[in-house]
């Protein structure tokens, strides 16, 4: 047997359309060219129609039964498709994660370096890993490299606000439920005494005093998932119980941060629920090319959607929390955030067959 060539010279087999005479089936579903029905007819019927029309006749979907063929400009169809689909390649970023390396004894000007490049990564649409470098004995300052990380990771998040009226405080997972702990444990955990720093409350059960307050208004900001709204729960807990008057002055809002990003060319909508979604891609029409892109958390958001979305005064949306019953509401702590079981439970199963989960508000 001769040894196979080391290059196949032959010329590509190329895949030619199924339009016009090379369509073969005898009976035909035909829509027209401004997307009218023209039911099933036979195959030389629908030919002689395409060609009345000076357009072509193509297959469209073959699998339904009878085909599907439509008539229409197979040139200019082409042709469109073929710039649709280089438009998208030009826009198409592929989200790589980049690595920013430093020492944890970085000087201020090596770390404004690695500022800059984090910064023009996010920018272009990447993620960012840091990585600290240790050499030998070094290895038993990690606390210092932990510093040096959160450090670094406020002066991104920077990005996303108004340094001239706005912070963020960082709060790390779950905070403590202060409905079913005592007032020590309040004051030793780190989370809590942050938020109490930070907003200048002073001590539980003092007078309130407006004037100390920091920041007038205090913006929850959670992920869009059960976590998210629990670590809410816990906030508005501790708001509540700690210093009430915060909420019944209107202090205390609650960030709707958008779930959905719908891109279509270079324009784009936010979705802040499933209905909106709906209503945005019917808006399209059919056969509308679009992207979707859901938003699990605000860690996912680069620093301009973060800022247009939920930091920007001029276009973001919150909710202020109100208390409309004091009775009502002292009542459903209690029983959801307290440390007795029993009533919880006997308030889901009551209430959980009566909850419309399309009007539910998270």
């Amino acid at each position: 047997m001769p040894p196979r060539p080391r290059f196949d010279r032959r010329a590509p087999v190329r895949e030619l359309p199924n339009i016009n005479e090379r369509i073969k089936y005898p009976q035909l579903r035909v829509v027209d060219s401004d997307g009218k029905q023209l039911g099933v007819i036979d195959r030389l019927k629908a030919l002689e129609i395409a060609s009345q029309r000076e357009l072509d006749l193509v297959l469209v979907s073959e699998k339904a039964n009878p085909p599907v063929c439509r008539i229409m400009d197979y040139g200019k169809y082409k042709f469109e498709q073929e710039k649709k689909a280089k438009e998208a390649r030009k826009k198409s970023h592929q989200t790589a994660v980049k690595e920013v390396k430093m020492r944890y004894k970085i000087d201020k000007h090596d770390y404004d370096v690695r500022i800059g490049q984090a910064t023009k990564f996010l920018k272009s649409g990447d993620k960012v890993k840091c990585t600290v470098i240790f050499r030998g004995r070094e290895i038993q300052h990690s606390n210092l490299a932990e510093t040096l990380l959160l450090r670094m990771a406020n002066d991104l998040e920077e990005q996303g606000r108004d340094r001239n009226f706005q912070a963020i405080l960082p709060l790390r997972g779950k905070i403590l439920n202060i409905e079913k702990t005592d007032d020590t444990k309040i004051y030793k955990n780190t989370e809590i005494q942050s938020l109490i720093t930070a907003l200048g409350l002073g001590i539980k059960g003092e007078e309130f005093d407006e004037s100390s307050l920091r920041y007038h208004r205090v913006v929850i900001m959670t992920d869009a998932d059960v976590d998210g709204a629990h670590i809410r729960t816990l906030l508005l807990t501790f708001f509540y119980r700690y210093q009430r008057e915060l909420v019944e002055k209107g202090f205390i809002y609650i960030a709707c941060p958008p779930l959905y990003k719908v891109e279509r060319g270079k324009n784009h909508n936010y979705c802040y629920n499933e209905n909106q979604l709906k209503d945005t891609i019917q808006g399209f029409g059919e056969n509308a090319n679009y992207n979707i892109q859901r938003f699990k958390g605000l860690g996912e958001m680069m620093p301009k959607q973060l800022w247009d979305t939920t930091m920007n005064p001029q276009t973001r949306m919150m909710k202020r929390v109100e208390i409309e019953d004091a009775l009502e509401a002292d009542r459903i702590f209690n029983i959801l955030m307290g440390d007795k079981v029993a009533p919880r439970r006997e308030f889901i199963e009551t209430h959980s067959s009566i909850l419309d989960m399309a009007t539910l508000d998270i």
